[in-house]
């Protein structure tokens, strides 16, 4: 047993002795008290859960820590469901019944809190079996309630009422309770602090501390019942508050004096408790309560409980008076007693303590009050010590110095005759009014700080005496004090003295002090007998202080500001008919005079103070437009006193009607507004006064605005000043701003302020200043008023554009922010743009025809090469806003915002939904063919921009939205019909189509795009309805369009691309097919050909779409292909856009007839590659670029028919060569964009390309240069041909290396490309996300430089190491791939977060990559794969930059990233080399023998043995987790024959091959074999023996002189000894000794 064990059994058993069952409440020292450490733990053998158990032997320990951690785990097993614990069982209630008391006394807090908790937990839980427990539980849980603890006291509080709901319930548990809980408060009172703590364990303070917790609760369960339960209540348990009183009084009232405030406290009210209820206990106890309350309490601190203290004795004064007497035995006097204790002032109390205080000396008895002038004056000194102690928290001093006023008085008027009593008031009171108005040092301790109320009661009280010798005094006093601050005006120093600032200041600062006094006391006492002796001795002063202005010419402004003082806090000494009439004669006589003195702020002060005289209103406006003339006369050298004066004199309410009459004040005004809108800092002021308080007149107000707010501009250099401006405006001024143009200005200028508030920072100030500027919408008026506004502002902007102009978004913001207001579909109409604005602004647009690059785009391909007048004309739209956009093209963007909010039909009425749409729809095909081609300066200025582009894509999604939602609510779109519902768009698409079928019957451009916005809105109508069969034919006959010799070619076109499928069972379709095979098969190639082509190719789409049979005789098909086959050489040269349609038209047919034999196979083919090797075809422009894709479509076509029959194999055999050298002459033309056509196009190169057969390819030369193509497909190609052909080349460079003994080179072209290196500073991180293509083309080439190496022999790949090497290529590249991948921020790219699994690392697919969704993603599995491809087969060059790196986070980060994700795969790989080599080695000569290899992965190490004689010399090569950049160690397994330095170096040479040789391990085992057979080599078994390796496993080393035959040294000793002579064994002559090798004999 441990020591520990042995100390915890030795306390319980020492805790047992004690006796005592529990719940007893016994006396002090009784061990059987629930609060002492003495009772014994309770027994934990019966509790199932051993956790639990635990847990409660855990709250014996004495640590807090301990004791709140069992905690938390009692109530998380309480807590628990029941599903996971056994239950509560009675074994564990009886032991928490006996711990809960002691835990709730405990010193830690956070015990405590969570003691209550769970008893609530557990009452809840077990309910009513913990009824019984109640009566030992309930006090230490209501002892809870009233902790100091506010967090343990709501644990307590919220756990009861939770258990009990209301607070009646809670009162009668109070009530039924009240034996225990005074049984445990009597148990609580005899306990020491030896019984509750082992003081073992614990400190002084700590014992201390839970001593009076205990003492406290026991007091504050008393107090609390005494307090709540009514009378009837207490005398049932009398006789158990008599025990409680009677058990130790003198412990309990001596409480008042111990070191816990708290505990003071609640003794304190207890007392007044018991004053009410209990009054026999304190009568019984009187000379104890004098004792302990008055005695020592007075002599104890009382911090924080002097209130209560005082409180307590104020009823305790009243009822008991003797107290303080005959009662109060100590030796000291009770008034000395006192006296000290108010010397320390509140002690940290609150205000109310003085009045308490004041009440209590008061009701003291009359023989205790000092009766002498000196007594009196030591006690209120006392009382000031009290008073202006440091602890005294300033925020009592009023009452403080309330309470020592009135105590003065009290006293006072006990002393015996009226000479003490002036005498008293003079030394008591006096000195304090001479302090205030006029502080020193000396009297600091008469110190009143700024409580003037309480002086002004002080004043009061002393005026008020009955007493005349009193009065008169108090008279005298003021009159001395009112002279002496005269004297102080009259002698303050001049200008030139240093101190001047000081003097003025000191005499202005008294001025207030005397008038805030005077303003006290007359606020305070209707008296006027009071307050004659201040209007008298102020009056003075003023009269004084006006001969000091004028004297002094008003630099002595510390008389000015006395006189400002007392017209501004007395203006009733101005009633005074005197003083009312100097101050005139100042303003006549002098005023003007003074205002450029250092006075001027108080005179004018004193001037603005004047017009508060309703009577003088008359004159203060002619004394004001008087002082303003004046200072406007000023010369220009005076400037600066002039705004300051002006903007003293207009700083006030009261002076703006006058201020509007003088004309040249309000120029004056205006100037020096337009100054500071001009950033002049002297005027700033002046211009803030003026708005400020509505001084400048409506005129010039006007003005003013618009000076603002043409300032109010981000081109503006003073714009702050004018967001400053109008900022002041819209808080001092708003009604300045109203007026409606100013508010539609406003409006617009904080819009064009919206666009840039996040890039401009005096922008986005400007904006803060919406708020402020824009009228507070209230009433519908209103409201209606800003709509309107909002709705001119947004027709305004949408109808012109220019770089000024708002952004669509921001004019949809705010559109959007008046509607949501009123967010009805009239609301939205409002804003909806006009229609012909619209149109008008469209126009221009539809006359430009498309680009013929979209004949390759389906579905109205062909279309464009119909279109009439193919000479571009040349847009000119100069009206665009910031972002590009056109008119035309604000209003769609803008109209599609607003269809976001509310359905098209609700917001647009039915007459123009039609038009609506069609301009949507002519919008869409023109945009979206914009962006398909990346043109610029069309409807949109450029395509750079992502996020224009984002935005208008949105666009075009939200019009095919509108589509979709028009054709879902179109059920009986072909015909009429009678009462639809009214959300039926039936009218409106047939309207639609009308309107697009009209507008598609000429072949211009509007006629193009009418068909083309045609035929997609019939596909989602299609998609939308369906077809109805019944009536179709009527339909498509009443088109009038659906025959071959239509005039309505686009109109026809697009019903027949827009259904497709759904016309296949109509006749006229059918009819309208056949009619034109038999046309076209007599046609020659020619414009009209062109035109039914086209046609034939929309009908051929109804049947096309899931290789439906086209409803035409085979024959007739035949026909048709053969025709147009005749036409291939003008197609592939002069008729380029028939030769398109033909290619197209061939698409379908070539299928139809694919069991037919004949020629024709071989013509289409022809025609494809006659198109390719057109002389004309110098560059895949926008003529030539849709007869290149249509022809690689039919190839493909044809190549997917190649098992149809033999005449088509047999032509693409035929073929076979042509096709390849075609495609890679394609690859080689010029293109110009990278647009949607070209891609299409390349893509289907592409495919191609992939199916060529290298070998027909014989240069390369111009491959090399496609890698660094521009455009995405052209690098794909070439990168796809160019890896083909180097991976087979390799092995014909791997032959003629071995037979002619050269060095290999990588291809001169290949490495050049690798010369331009990228740098990450050449790109934003929003471009990388991109994969640009000069970073793509770069990577690419370096895969190809690997691809060199995938298939070449060892002594190849060294040779290309070497030559990269020392072309220094792989240093910037793994630079640039670290910058890449985040390595040189310490911040690598995680694989496994980026989907980068073991197979993408080994293994780049470029056709996988293109197709995933992330271009970032596809150049990050690039650089990966890279990367380990260079640790492959450049190693040692990686490893070389590794080591050289200066960026030390880089390296350390490339590091960690090797091994995490790369080291593992490479040594797999090079194992694998290993396990292949060691199945397949050789040999090389009789001497060498082959190694025996063992390759373990998991340990990542390869051991190699040599057998030698049945023994094996063996050595292990380790690859560290870091490898390649770590080395790979060689060490010795098994030394054998070989001498230990020879062996050693045979080692280290191995390492050093495989370090050299790029890490390869077969190359460290070759030179390891050819060591040892070296090193074996000549040495011949043992003549004895028969062994090479002696057992001691050396090798022959002893020779015979005559026969020349080896022994071993062990061999021939045992020969010698056994054998009796030192002959030879073989030729018995004398054995002479011949050491072998020039070394000693070594032993291994």
């Amino acid at each position: 047993m441990s020591n520990r064990q042995f100390k915890s059994q030795a306390s319980s058993s020492r805790a047992a002795v004690g006796g005592g069952g529990f719940g007893a409440f016994g006396s002090a020292s009784s061990s059987g008290s629930v609060l002492s450490y003495l009772t014994p733990p309770p027994d934990l053998k019966y509790i199932s859960d051993p956790n639990v158990a635990v847990a409660f032997k855990a709250l014996s320990k004495k640590d807090a820590t301990t004791k709140t951690k069992a905690l938390e785990d009692l109530r998380a097993f309480v807590q628990s469901p029941p599903e996971f614990q056994a239950g509560i069982e009675s074994a564990i209630l009886e032991a928490w019944v006996q711990f809960y008391p002691k835990l709730s006394i405990d010193n830690s807090r956070r015990v405590r809190e969570l003691a209550h908790q769970i008893q609530y937990d557990i009452t809840a839980t077990v309910k009513k079996r913990m009824e019984k427990h109640m009566p030992v539980i309930i006090p230490s849980w209501l002892a809870g309630t009233l902790d100091r603890e506010r967090v343990v006291l709501k644990a307590a509080t919220d756990g009861l009422n939770l258990i009990l709901y209301t607070d009646d319930k809670v009162q009668k548990c109070w009530k039924i309770f009240q034996p225990q809980i005074l049984e445990y408060a009597r148990s609580a009172l005899d306990e020491t602090p030896q019984s509750l703590c082992d003081d073992r364990s614990m400190s002084e303070d700590e014992i201390q501390e839970t001593y009076l917790r205990v003492l406290g609760s026991s007091a504050s369960l008393v107090e609390h019942l005494l307090s709540h339960l009514d009378k009837p209540d207490l005398l049932n348990h009398q006789d158990k508050y008599k025990l409680y009183f009677d058990n130790n009084p003198a412990k309990l009232w001596g409480l008042i004096s111990c070191q816990d405030a708290f505990v003071r406290k609640v003794v304190a009210k207890l007392l007044v408790v018991c004053l009410k209820k209990q009054h026999g206990v304190v009568e019984a106890n009187l000379e104890l309560i004098s004792k302990t309350f008055i005695a020592e309490a007075f002599s104890s601190s009382q911090t924080t409980s002097a209130y209560q203290l005082i409180q307590a004795l104020e009823p305790l004064t009243n009822a008991y008076p003797q107290v303080w007497t005959s009662s109060y035995k100590a030796k000291k006097p009770a008034l000395l007693k006192l006296q000290k204790f108010i010397a320390k002032g509140s002690q940290g109390g609150p205000a109310a303590y003085w009045q308490s205080l004041q009440s209590l000396l008061k009701n003291l008895p009359r023989a205790l009050l000092p009766i002498e002038i000196r007594a009196s004056l030591d006690f209120l000194s006392a009382l000031r010590d009290g008073i202006n102690s440091r602890e005294e928290h300033r925020n009592n001093a009023e009452q403080a110095w309330t309470c020592y006023f009135h105590i003065a008085d009290f006293l006072g008027k006990y002393l015996p005759d009226e000479t003490s009593q002036g005498k008293f008031f003079q030394d008591a009171v006096f000195p304090i009014f001479e302090h205030y108005l006029h502080p020193s040092v000396e009297n600091s301790k008469w110190s009143l700080g700024q409580n003037t109320p309480a002086l002004a009661k002080a004043f009061v009280i002393c005026a008020s005496t009955t007493d005349t010798a009193l009065r008169t005094l108090l008279s005298q006093e003021w009159q001395r004090l009112a002279d002496e601050f005269i004297l102080r005006i009259r002698t303050s120093l001049p200008e030139q003295s240093k101190d001047y600032a000081v003097s003025q200041a000191s005499v202005v600062a008294e001025g207030n002090r005397w008038f805030s006094l005077v303003n006290e006391v007359f606020r305070n006492t209707p008296n006027i007998e009071v307050s004659q002796i201040l209007e008298q001795h102020s009056s003075r002063i003023i009269t004084a202080a006006l001969a000091a202005i004028t004297t002094r010419n008003g630099k002595a402004y510390s008389a000015t500001a006395t006189l400002d003082a007392a017209l501004r806090l007395t203006p009733r000494l101005f009633r005074i008919t005197e003083n009312m009439n100097s101050l005139k004669t100042l303003f006549e006589q002098n005023f003007n005079r003074l205002l450029v003195s250092p006075s001027m702020e108080y005179l004018v002060s004193i001037l603005h103070g004047f017009h508060y005289f309703t009577e003088q209103k008359s004159d203060f406006a002619k004394f004001w437009q008087s002082a303003v003339g004046s200072i406007l006369q000023l010369s220009e050298e005076e400037e600066e006193q002039k705004l300051r004066t002006i903007t003293a004199l207009i700083a006030s309410h009261e002076v703006k009607s006058i201020g509007a009459l003088n004309k040249e004040l309000q120029t004056f005004l205006y100037k020096m507004c337009v100054k500071a809108l001009h950033a002049n800092q002297q005027a700033w002021p002046i211009f803030e006064t003026a708005v400020t308080f509505h001084t400048i007149a409506p005129a010039q107000a006007k003005m003013v605005v618009q000076q603002i707010i043409s300032g109010f501009d981000i081109v503006n250099v003073y714009l702050e000043y004018a967001c400053r401006a109008l900022e002041l405006l819209a808080k001092k001024n708003k009604e300045l701003l109203q007026d409606h143009n100013t508010q539609m200005i406003l409006l617009a200028k904080f819009l064009e302020f919206s666009e840039i508030s996040d890039t401009v920072p005096v922008a986005a100030k400007a904006m803060n200043l919406r708020v402020l500027v824009e009228p507070h919408i209230e009433d519908t008026d209103k409201i209606e008023a800003s709509r309107r506004r909002v709705v001119q502002l947004v027709r305004d902007e949408l109808e012109s554009a220019s770089p000024q102009s708002l952004l669509v978004g921001t004019l949809f913001k705010e559109a959007h922010g008046t509607m949501r207001r009123v967010l009805l579909p009239e609301t939205i109409a409002s804003f909806f743009p006009e229609l012909l604005p619209w149109g008008e602004a469209l126009a221009p647009f539809l006359q430009k025809p498309p680009s013929l690059a979209l004949a390759v785009l389906r579905p109205f391909a062909g279309a464009v090469f119909l279109v009439s007048d193919l000479k571009n004309i040349s847009l000119s739209i100069s009206s665009r806003d910031t972002k590009g956009y056109s008119v035309a093209l604000r209003m769609a963007l803008f109209a599609t915002h607003l269809l976001g909010l509310h359905e098209f039909t609700q917001i647009v009425s039915q007459d123009l939904q039609a038009q609506y749409l069609y301009l949507l729809g002519l919008t869409y095909e023109l945009v979206n063919d914009q962006i398909d081609l990346l043109e610029n300066d069309i409807l949109f200025e450029s395509h750079m921009d992502p996020d224009s582009m984002e935005e208008l894509r949105k666009m075009l999604r939200v019009i095919l939205a509108t589509f979709a939602a028009v054709a879902r609510n179109a059920s009986s779109w072909r015909e009429e019909v009678e009462g639809l519902p009214a959300h039926d768009t039936s009218r409106t698409v047939r309207e639609l189509i009308g309107t697009f079928l009209n507008a598609s019957r000429s072949l211009d451009p509007q006629g193009y795009y009418a068909g083309k916005a045609l035929s997609r809105f019939l596909e989602i109508l299609s998609s939308m309805q369906d077809w109805i069969i019944t009536g179709g034919d009527e339909w498509l006959e009443q088109l009038g369009i659906m025959n071959s010799m239509t005039q309505n070619i686009f109109g026809a076109s697009a019903i027949l691309i827009g259904f497709e499928a759904s016309l296949r069972p109509h006749k006229p379709i059918n009819t309208l097919c056949n009619r034109l095979i038999s046309d076209i098969s007599v046609a020659s190639p020619h414009e009209r050909t062109l035109q039914k082509l086209f046609l034939l190719n929309s009908c051929l789409a109804v049947y096309t779409k899931d290789q439906a049979e086209i409803p035409v005789a085979q024959i007739r098909l035949i026909s048709v292909v053969k025709q147009i086959l005749s036409w291939s050489k003008a197609l592939a040269t002069t008729h380029v856009e028939l030769g398109s349609e033909a290619c197209r038209a061939l698409h379908p047919l070539l299928p139809a007839i694919k069991d037919v034999y004949g020629s024709y196979w071989q013509d289409a083919l022809n025609l494809g590659v006659g198109i390719w090797s057109a002389d004309e075809l110098v560059c895949l422009s926008d003529l030539r670029l849709p007869g290149v894709g249509m022809s690689l479509k039919l190839v493909s076509i044809l190549q997917n028919l190649a098992d149809a029959n033999d005449d088509l194999t047999d032509a693409l055999v035929q073929s076979n060569s042509a096709i390849s050298s075609g495609l890679a002459n394609l690859l080689k033309l010029e293109r110009s964009k990278d647009n949607l056509p070209l891609q299409f196009v390349d893509d289907i190169l592409l495919r191609q390309v992939t199916k060529i057969d290298t070998a027909s390819i014989t240069d390369l030369s111009g491959l090399y240069g496609l890698v660094w193509s521009d455009f995405r497909m052209v690098q794909s190609a070439a990168f796809d041909i160019l890896q083909k052909t180097l991976v087979e080349a390799q092995g014909q460079i791997s032959l003629e290396v071995a037979l002619t003994g050269t060095s290999a080179t990588i291809e001169g072209e290949l490495l050049s490309l690798l010369l331009e290196a990228p740098k990450i500073n050449d790109y934003q991180d929003a471009d990388l996300e991109l994969f640009p293509l000069s970073v793509r083309r770069y990577l690419l080439s370096w895969h190809l430089v690997f691809d060199s190496f995938s298939s070449a022999s060892n002594m190849v790949r060294r040779d290309y190491s070497d030559e990269i090497k020392t072309g220094g290529y792989l240093s910037p590249f793994l630079e640039f791939m670290f910058d890449i991948l985040g390595h040189s921020a310490a911040s690598p790219l995680k694989l496994d977060r980026e989907y980068v699994d073991d197979s993408m690392i080994r293994k780049y697919d470029m056709w996988d990559a293109t197709n995933s969704e992330s271009l970032e993603h596809d150049m990050h599995w690039l650089l990966v794969n890279l990367y380990y491809l260079c640790l492959k087969y450049i190693p040692g060059e990686v490893k070389s930059w590794w080591l050289n790196c200066k960026e030390r986070q880089t390296s350390i980060a490339v590091r960690a990233w090797t091994e995490k994700y790369f080291s593992t795969l490479i040594v797999q790989d090079l194992l694998d080399d290993v396990s292949q080599w060691s199945e397949k080695q050789e040999a090389e000569s009789d001497d060498e023998k082959k190694l025996q290899v063992k390759v373990s992965k998991n340990s990542r190490e390869v051991s190699a043995g040599y057998e030698i004689d049945e023994m094996e010399m063996k050595m292990v090569i380790r690859l560290p987790p870091a490898y390649p950049l770590s080395i790979a160690t060689v060490e010795s397994v098994n030394r054998v024959a070989i001498p230990v330095e020879k062996w050693q170096t045979l080692l280290r040479s191995t390492q050093g091959r495989i370090q050299f040789a790029d890490g390869s391990i077969v190359d460290g085992l070759e030179t390891f074999r050819k060591n040892v057979a070296d090193a074996l080599k000549g040495h011949v078994e043992c003549a004895i023996c028969y062994s090479i390796v002696s057992s001691e496993k050396r090798l022959p080393d002893r020779k015979c002189a005559t026969c020349n035959h080896l022994f071993h040294n062990d061999c021939l000793h045992k020969w010698f000894k056994t054998s009796n002579s030192s002959t030879c064994p073989l030729c018995r002559t004398q054995f002479q000794y011949i050491t072998v090798g020039s070394r000693p004999r070594e032993r291994v």
